[in-house]
């Protein structure tokens, strides 16, 4: 059991690396629009957006704030796989 647990820690640490290069992407500003785009769509029109510390974006309407920040993104793709994720690493 732990040596799974260290194999999805790992893959998580990993996603996470692999995700916040995207900063350095040429196709970052669009990653940023289409986000954009998400949090309009759930907060509406009049949502605040600032950028997120470490990447991403996080908006604020009037009741509620969405965070899609680079780092909770990748979390949510490897959360995503469920039980899945398990056939990463066997045989």
């Amino acid at each position: 059991m732990a040596a799974r647990r260290e194999a999805y820690e790992e893959l998580r640490r990993r996603n996470r690396a692999a995700v916040a290069e995207l900063r350095e992407a040429s196709s970052y500003p669009a990653l940023l629009d289409a986000l954009r785009t998400r949090l309009s769509t759930s907060l509406g029109q009049d949502v605040s957006v600032t950028e997120h510390p470490a990447g991403g974006l996080v908006g604020v309407g009037e009741h509620r704030r969405v965070e899609y920040g680079l780092a909770r993104l990748a979390d949510a793709a490897v959360q995503r796989l469920g039980p899945d994720v398990e056939e990463l690493w066997q045989p």
